[in-house]
């Protein structure tokens, strides 16, 4: 976990939270990106983007929504045959962090396998 972040835990999903992000991260199995694109469409959610890269030996699969001021980042991606989904929710003012500075990338770098 990033340094200077509070923690909740729920099961398989965290909630990670500062002064400036709010970050929820599953692990688990999850649905194809489309079909998950559509559920959070029929939710209300506007898509406004996507993308496809890959960052520490993963495949990632970025989608990004906008609801209620909010923009939600919902990266997926698997590591270490582990299968998770991180949302990175900023509000609509502030601007989606590039790499080095996007808490989302020091979190994968940081993921370890667990047995």
């Amino acid at each position: 976990m990033p340094d200077g972040y509070g923690l909740q835990e729920q099961g398989n999903q965290a909630i990670l939270y500062n002064d400036e992000y709010v970050m929820t991260m599953y692990e688990g199995p999850v649905i194809d990106n489309e079909e998950a694109m559509q559920k959070r469409i029929e939710k209300g959610y506007a898509f406004i983007g996507e993308r496809d890269y890959e960052f520490d030996g993963a495949q990632i699969n970025q989608q990004n929504y906008y609801k209620d001021g909010v923009n939600s980042c919902v990266y997926t991606f698997e590591k270490n045959g582990q299968t998770y989904i991180i949302t990175l929710n900023l509000y609509e003012d502030q601007e989606i962090p590039e790499y080095d500075d996007n808490p989302v990338t020091q979190i994968i770098d940081t993921l370890e396998r667990v047995n």
